[in-house]
């Protein structure tokens, strides 16, 4: 995806590398995504139609701070409906 790739590929990267600690680990990058993300108008129709999944998805790392891998599921789920939106609006410039 064009918009804010970098900063969510850290994020998650972040996360991956950080599994017990990665709420407070990795703040930093979490803003920078979500500021990205506030800033682009393809991101924030993303936010909006994979919102229930991206919730369900928060919801359980916030529940789960020190084993996010049960949170595969909703990871699964918000990205089923994520690759659409991202297909589509890489067309735009």
């Amino acid at each position: 995806m064009k918009y804010c790739s970098s900063e969510l590929e850290d994020y998650a990267a972040c996360v991956a590398n950080y599994p017990q600690t990665w709420n407070t680990d990795c703040e930093e990058q979490k803003l920078k995504a979500a500021d990205c993300s506030s800033n682009s108008p393809a991101v924030k129709k993303i936010n909006k139609v994979c919102a229930e999944q991206y919730v369900a998805y928060e919801k359980c790392l916030n529940s789960n701070p020190e084993s996010v891998e049960v949170c595969v599921n909703q990871l699964q789920s918000f990205l089923s409906v994520l690759k659409p939106q991202q297909e589509r609006y890489q067309l735009l410039p």
